[in-house]
């Protein structure tokens, strides 16, 4: 039996976020503004920390965008937009 790691999906998509804001680590949120009276507030948004530099955040970024162009992730191409996933998982 392998090892595993366990994360729950906000978790995983919190780290994943924090390499597509230039590895900041923002917190999550539900939502983005509040109306009130027919006036919009925003919620800003909290950044907690910096979870690695903004140069590892380029060449992860680079890395991602790699696996949907000429990876595993070909079919989440979209015409006109640049998109990025993580790599498969090895199979075992």
């Amino acid at each position: 039996m392998g090892y595993q790691v366990g994360v729950t999906p906000l978790q995983m998509v919190t780290a994943i976020s924090s390499v597509a804001n230039g590895g900041q680590l923002v917190e999550p949120r539900v939502i983005r503004a509040i109306y009130h009276d027919n006036r919009r507030y925003a919620v800003q948004q909290k950044i907690v920390r910096r979870t690695i530099s903004a140069e590892t955040s380029a060449t992860l970024t680079g890395i991602m965008e790699s696996v949907v162009e000429r990876g595993t992730g070909k079919l989440a191409r979209i015409p006109g937009f640049t998109i990025a996933a993580r790599p498969a998982p090895p199979r075992s």
